[in-house]
């Protein structure tokens, strides 16, 4: 019988409104805890009597027609009394029985009180989503408008930081015109130091600008990627070379690259800017002598690159929030940056189908590691070995 059934899932006993079972006589077979408080009466009282002995007399017939009547699917909401003869609102629903097929009707006793709790939390829960919403929105306008002012700062900085820098190398110019008479000036060695720092603050300013202006792009998916095939080895010597006069003293970039595929599909200046930024973090981050290694390495349609350096590492406390935007470790708080770099780094590395994670041991040095499935991004193959 459905009666047992509910018993041996544990359901029934245990709801927070009444339920009874009236078996096809129209007697109360099961009542459960919640129902009996409703009603006020014992048990004893209800267990086996007439259902109908519970209906108010104005809805006797309505009850009445429902018994007769033989659709699977009758529903019939009445009203029964109380011990104290307050009427109470019950659903009635013709149930078949799965074991043998004896028809039972289940009867739902819904507490006004726990309906109106019900439409209050609901109402609470559409309140509280609304301003969520609203609050959502607000970030959204908010990211927008940090997004607008850092890439029309960023534009508007860039034309007298230019300025500065034009102006600079224009005073050298002069100098070197008049060099016979400025070898002769007494604080000459002082005002060049000057001029060196003023470039070298103009040139991070631009590349700290270059940063947010990047990000701001990425942010915004304004980042296309132009697939093209290009020699992965002339492009990563051509990079090599570009990069070492940023080297300090003694420091050597060693390039190499293994694999017999040289030619590969992917965004060139993208690349350029991801292994730009990884090597520049290595030369900012190592000592005067010490070897920055490129290594690249193409394999069953996989293109793995390593950027290796033997700097002041990343403390292990620290590098899970490596790739967090504005994040820089407590080691490198004395060296210029914005915290943007390897953020974008990984948003490049994946806008390409690729992968990046790295190795470091503090004081040792740091190994990056990017993996581009080649197979992702290329329309053809194209079967170049040299």
């Amino acid at each position: 019988m459905l009666s047992k059934e509910i018993k041996q899932r544990s359901i029934f006993p245990d709801t927070i409104i009444g339920l009874i079972i009236i078996n096809e006589q129209g007697r109360i077979e099961v009542i459960n805890k919640k129902s009996i408080d409703l009603l006020g009466f014992d048990k004893k009282q209800l267990i086996n009597t007439s259902f109908s002995n519970l209906v108010i007399e104005s809805d006797k017939d309505k009850l009445i027609s429902y018994f007769n009547s033989s659709s699977e699917s009758s529903t019939i909401k009445i009203q029964i009394k109380s011990i104290s003869n307050k009427p109470i609102p019950i659903e009635l629903e013709l149930a078949t029985s799965s074991s043998d097929l004896k028809k039972q009707h289940i009867g739902i006793i819904k507490e006004k009180k726990i309906v109106k709790g019900i439409e209050k939390e609901v109402e609470d829960l559409k309140e509280a989503k609304e301003k969520v919403s609203k609050k959502l929105e607000k970030e959204i306008e908010l990211n927008e408008l940090k997004s607008r002012f850092v890439t029309v700062s960023s534009h508007e900085f860039r034309t007298p930081l230019a300025g500065i820098l034009s102006s600079i190398q224009l005073i050298k110019r002069y100098v070197d015109y008049e060099k016979n008479r400025w070898e002769e000036f007494n604080n000459k060695n002082k005002i060049e130091t000057h001029f060196d720092k003023i470039e070298e603050s103009v040139l991070n300013l631009n590349h700290i600008l270059n940063d947010f202006l990047s990000l701001a792009k990425i942010e915004e998916n304004k980042v296309i990627c132009n697939y093209d095939w290009f020699n992965l080895s002339s492009f990563l010597d051509e990079l090599c070379k570009e990069l070492a006069p940023l080297c300090k003293s003694n420091q050597k970039i060693i390039c190499r690259h293994y694999g017999d595929k040289k030619e590969i599909f992917l965004d060139k200046h993208i690349l350029r800017n991801t292994i730009n930024n990884l090597v520049s973090n290595a030369i900012k981050y190592s000592s005067d002598s010490q070897c920055i290694e490129i290594t690249s390495r193409t394999e069953n349609s996989f293109l793995n690159i390593e950027v290796k350096d033997e700097g002041i590492g990343i403390p292990i406390s620290e590098q899970k929030n490596i790739f967090e935007r504005f994040f820089r470790a407590g080691n490198v708080l004395d060296f210029e940056g914005t915290g943007l770099g390897l953020n974008i780094v990984k948003k490049y590395t994946e806008l390409m189908n690729g992968s990046i994670t790295f190795e470091s041991t503090e004081n040792q040095g740091t190994t990056f590691f990017i993996k581009y499935d080649l197979t992702k991004n290329k329309p053809h193959e194209k079967n170049i070995n040299n």
